[in-house]
């Protein structure tokens, strides 16, 4: 899984994303830390094939989030082979710099993404 190209836009942040596995990838979980400035983590979304699942919506509290299947506001989703975007969606505008974000899935494996 590649990724190439991450961007903040607004109260915005996305991430493109490459499943070159040739395997569907469920996401088991989410973690992220971000700028203060950003405000709260409203939620998360993946893009693919011009369909969009929200993976998480709720409200988590500045600058720090864990999103799993014990979150009441956790749907999950699968990273289907091809590119996706992975967009999360702050109540205030965004900063550039500051990210840590772990995305894990079921086989183990992860991206570690950070700006």
């Amino acid at each position: 899984i590649k990724i190439d190209r991450l961007q903040t836009k607004g109260k915005r942040l996305t991430v493109r994303l490459t499943n070159f596995t040739g395997e569907d990838k469920e996401i088991v979980d989410v973690s992220a830390i971000w700028p203060a400035g950003n405000g709260d983590l409203k939620k998360l979304w993946l893009t693919q094939d011009g369909t969009s699942w929200v993976i998480w919506s709720g409200s988590d509290d500045p600058t720090e989030a864990m999103l799993d299947g014990t979150d009441p506001g956790w749907n999950g989703a699968t990273l289907l082979t091809g590119e996706g975007i992975l967009r999360f969606d702050f109540a205030s505008k965004v900063a550039n710099s500051g990210y840590t974000i772990t995305v894990n899935f079921t086989d183990g494996t992860f991206l570690d993404i950070s700006k």
